[in-house]
């Protein structure tokens, strides 16, 4: 789970510079709403 939690502040980090992210960052703080978005995430990059 330490994976999904960097995930989880790398997206709130970046979300200061960018406005769609920041809603992002929102969604993400839902743990299970968090483990789709890292799935959708790894399914993308295979």
């Amino acid at each position: 789970m330490d994976t999904l939690r960097e995930y989880q502040q790398q997206a709130c980090y970046i979300s200061e510079n960018h406005m769609y992210l920041r809603i992002s960052c929102n969604i993400v703080n839902s743990k299970l709403l968090l483990t789709l978005a890292f799935i959708a995430y790894s399914f993308t990059n295979k």
